[in-house]
Formats: C-alpha cells, structure tokens, sequence
C-alpha cells in the first residue's frame, strides 16, 4: 500500500474478495494511488471469479478527478473477471448519487449492490458463492 496514502484506503484480499476501506477526502493524486493500487492487490485473484466489498462509511466524497479514475477502474474490473461488487454505508443520498455517476457501464449495474449494512453485504456475496469475510474485517476497519 502506498504509506502517503494508507490513511485514505485501505486494501486486502480475503476468500477471493478485494476488500477496500475508504476513509477522508479524496483528490486526484489518491484516486490514482487507489486505482493503481486495487489493480495490484487484485492480481491474485483475477485469474477466476472475484468479487470487490467496499466501506464507505468514513469517506468524505472527492473531487471530479474521482470520476474518470473511477470508470476507468470499472471497466478494467469487468475485463478482469469481477462477478459481485458491494458498496457499503449509512443511507446517504449525496454518496448514492456520486456512486452512479461514476459508474456509468450499463453492464456493471447487474453485478453492483449498495447496501447500509455490512451484514446485508456479506451475505448477499455469500449467495453468490463467495465465502464471509472473517473476524479481520473488524480489526482492519478500526485500523
């Protein structure tokens, strides 16, 4: 992880889930670390089928930088095999409507969920094949 950038996100792999933690305001410069990152951590697991969890609940939105890095990101996870992407936090209309714009590829949506609980979350991955997340999640949320 980049340590200018490690109190922004945060990021591991766990039963072939990338787990992301984001937390303050971004710009630019780390949505760029968090892309080039993501791609990094996810190359262990895109040789099957993956999924992406991530907890929003300390993010304090971005700039328009967010935007284009974001999609590009997007479209690199749908060419790597991504199957399931969750998104969670606190009902929040501002954050739901940054989501959507700035992913915008019809074919994602299908594999995209919001959801205001962890546990709502890891269950519908669940369902979906992929293992809950264990005791870590906690300690590194905190972290």
């Amino acid at each position: 992880m980049y340590r200018t950038h490690e109190r922004y996100f945060k990021l591991w792999v766990e039963n072939d889930v990338l787990i992301a933690v984001f937390r303050g305001q971004w710009d630019a410069a780390i949505t760029h670390a968090y892309a080039d990152e993501f791609k990094k951590v996810a190359e262990s697991i895109i040789h099957k089928p993956w999924a992406h969890i991530t907890y929003l609940d300390d993010w304090e939105l971005a700039d328009q930088d967010f935007f284009p890095i974001i999609g590009q990101l997007e479209s690199w996870c749908i060419q790597n095999g991504i199957v399931r992407d969750a998104v969670v936090f606190p009902p929040n209309a501002l954050k739901s409507h940054v989501l959507s714009k700035a992913l915008k590829t019809s074919k994602y949506s299908e594999y995209y969920r919001e959801f205001s609980r962890a546990d709502e979350a890891l269950r519908w991955l669940s369902e979906k094949g992929f293992s809950p997340i264990s005791d870590t999640l906690s300690s590194m949320k905190s972290a």
